[in-house]
């Protein structure tokens, strides 16, 4: 392993551009760099609200998780930003947290709701249920712009597409840990769920955070508080 940069405070949302450089968000300080390897970090926008997660999109611009503003934005090439998605049936997102896309253009995105207190929950649940209802989901957001809910789950964080696209990977961070797998149908819609990996059991410190698959299908994973990857 090798340092190539340092002075930021919490970093998240590594994003490598075929161009030869890539992005990254600190967290702490609001800030979205662009960085090529042996040059210093360059501050791309420094207004994030609470930047996490990247993808790019089909056309190559920049989506990102900004967890504190509630909200999925779109960066284009001019460096203008907007709104991807804000709300879901009416009620503001907890905290957008990790996004993908995939190649028939939706783009998932998990929202993890513990982080809020229940009186900050906007999302309403199902008919009849109070405001105890766990809205924590992966969302979708489809090529023409419809958004639903992919899956519930207890606490959604990283995700990655397997390389044929067929399953869908979640780590769940609280209250138990383990990574989902999600089968996908043609169109990109849940067909099937299960547990791909088990780590509650064992002595090792560390939760499952971000995921990444790699080009043969191995799921690579970190494991935070415990400074380890697997």
């Amino acid at each position: 392993a090798e340092r190539v940069a340092t002075g930021f405070i919490f970093t998240e949302g590594p994003l490598w551009h075929p161009d030869g450089y890539w992005y990254f968000v600190d967290i702490r300080q609001n800030k979205l760099f662009r960085m090529t390897p042996g040059k210093a970090p360059e501050v791309v926008r420094s207004d994030t609200l609470g930047g996490n997660g990247t993808t790019f999109d089909l056309q190559g611009r920049l989506i990102l998780c900004e967890g504190d503003g509630r909200l999925v934005t779109r960066m284009g090439a001019d460096g203008k930003v907007e709104a991807l998605v804000d709300k879901y049936k009416g009620g503001r997102f907890a905290r957008p947290n990790d996004v993908v896309c995939h190649s028939n253009g939706s783009l998932y995105f998990t929202d993890p709701d513990k982080r809020r207190a229940y009186h900050e929950r906007e999302i309403p649940g199902p008919a009849g249920d109070d405001n105890l209802w766990d809205g924590a989901a992966v969302y979708r957001v489809a090529p023409d712009g419809s958004l639903s809910v992919l899956a519930l789950c207890e606490y959604p964080n990283g995700l990655a597409l397997s390389p044929d696209e067929h399953t869908m990977y979640v780590a769940n961070t609280r209250s138990s840990k383990y990574i989902h797998a999600i089968k996908l149908d043609a169109g990109g819609i849940m067909v099937a769920r299960s547990i791909f990996a088990d780590m509650n059991e064992g002595s090792e410190p560390g939760i499952p955070d971000g995921l990444k698959v790699d080009s043969v299908g191995r799921v690579q994973y970190q494991m935070r508080d415990a400074e380890q990857a697997f």
